[in-house]
C-alpha cells in the first residue's frame, strides 16, 4: 500500500429538502474494483423511492463505509474512491471461493432476509402498529347515484377513465375540509394539522406497496384526480416515482375493491392520523323510501389513531364521506 493516496469521498446528498435519511439497498462495486466517473456505485432508498449514487471520479473503490440494509443520514460518507489501486483484505476475501449451501431435495424451506422496499414496508407497518392506538370503524355506502354520476363524467371526460376510486378520493378530500382533525401527522409526540389536503393512494407493485400522493386533492376535479393517479400509478410500476411524488401526504386511501374484498381494516400510513379503506361494490336489495330496491353498495372503513383522534370525530368524517357520495354536484 502506498504511503500517500489521492482519495475522494462518496457523499449521500439529498434529492429533496425533506430528505433526511436513506437505506442502502445495493452496492454495484466491490472494494478494490475499478470505478469510472458517472457510473452507478450503489443504490439507496428513501421514502420507498430508489436512487442511484454515481461515482464522482475515476479510480478504485477503497472503502465501503456502510453496508446493505444500513440506515444512513444525508451528508454521510458512503465510501471512498482512491486514484491508485489498493489490495485490501476484503478484496482478497472476494477472490477466495465461497462455500456453497446445499439444500435437501425434500426441503421446501427458503430463508430470505428482508431487504430494500420489502424491509422498509415491514419497518413502517410495525412502527405504525406499535406506535399508534389504531381503531377501525366501518359503514356501508350506497353508491348507486355515484355510479350514474360516474358514467356522466366519463361521457364528458372519456380520456380520464374515471372510476369509483377517484370519486371516493374526491369525497374524502372534501370531507377533510370539514374534519381537519384527521388531516395531518403525529410524530415524536407532536401533532401537526395541515391546511393542505394531500391524499396518498396505496398502489400495489411487484415489490410491495407504495403510496404516491395527490397534492391538494380537495381543490382538483375528479377528472384531474383520475388523470394524475393514472400517471402516478404508472410511474410506481415503472419505478420512476420522484421523491416529491411520495412525500407530504396528510391522509391515505386504500382500495381492495378489485380483489373482491368486502371490507378490511387498513393500517395507518405513518406518521399520518388516519386511512380510509374501500371494499368492493356489489348490488343487493335495500329499503329505499319504504320500498325494496336493488342498489350498489360498498363498505368504507376508517382506521384512526385514538391517541389524537376520538371515535365520534372519526365516525362523523365517515358519515360526511357517505353524504358526499350521494350529493355529487
Amino acid at each position: 500500500m502506498s504511503a500517500k493516496q489521492i482519495t475522494t469521498k462518496i457523499i449521500l446528498n439529498a434529492w429533496n429538502t425533506d430528505m433526511v435519511k436513506a437505506t442502502i439497498t445495493h452496492w454495484h462495486k466491490n472494494i478494490g474494483e475499478i470505478v469510472k466517473k458517472n457510473e452507478p456505485l450503489l443504490e439507496v432508498e428513501s421514502a420507498k423511492i430508489n436512487f442511484t449514487v454515481i461515482a464522482p471520479c475515476n479510480g478504485f473503490l477503497k472503502e465501503q463505509n456502510h453496508q446493505i440494509g444500513e440506515l444512513i443520514s444525508v451528508g454521510d460518507t458512503l465510501g471512498i474512491i482512491s486514484k491508485t489501486k489498493v489490495v485490501t483484505n476484503q478484496q482478497e476475501a472476494n477472490k477466495r471461493p465461497r462455500p456453497t449451501t446445499r439444500q435437501s431435495t425434500n426441503s421446501r424451506q427458503i430463508n430470505n432476509e428482508l431487504s430494500g422496499l420489502r424491509k422498509t414496508i415491514a419497518t413502517n407497518m410495525m412502527h405504525s402498529l406499535t406506535s399508534m392506538a389504531q381503531i377501525t370503524l366501518m359503514t356501508e355506502a350506497d353508491l348507486t347515484d355515484m355510479e350514474l354520476y360516474q358514467k356522466n363524467l366519463n361521457t364528458k371526460y372519456p380520456k380520464a377513465r374515471i372510476r369509483s376510486l377517484h370519486l371516493i378520493i374526491k369525497a374524502a378530500a372534501k370531507a377533510l375540509e370539514l374534519h381537519p382533525d384527521l388531516n395531518g401527522t403525529y410524530e415524536n409526540s407532536r401533532l401537526t394539522l395541515s391546511t393542505d389536503i394531500n391524499v396518498g393512494v396505496a398502489v400495489s407493485i411487484d415489490k410491495g406497496l407504495i403510496v404516491p400522493v395527490i397534492q391538494n386533492a380537495n381543490l382538483k376535479s375528479v377528472a384531474s384526480i383520475a388523470e394524475e393517479l393514472f400517471v402516478l400509478s404508472k410511474k410506481a410500476r415503472d419505478g420512476t416515482l420522484d421523491y416529491q411524488d411520495v412525500t407530504n401526504g396528510t391522509f391515505t386511501v386504500s382500495s381492495l375493491a378489485s380483489y373482491d374484498i368486502d371490507a378490511f381494516t387498513p393500517i395507518i400510513n405513518p406518521p399520518e392520523l388516519a386511512i380510509l379503506g374501500i371494499g368492493r361494490s356489489i348490488k343487493r336489495p335495500l329499503v329505499v323510501n319504504e320500498e325494496i330496491a336493488i342498489r350498489t353498495v360498498a363498505s368504507l372503513s376508517i382506521t384512526f389513531d385514538h391517541q389524537v383522534v376520538d371515535g365520534a370525530p372519526a365516525a362523523s368524517f365517515l358519515k360526511t364521506v357517505k353524504n358526499n357520495l350521494t350529493d355529487l354536484e
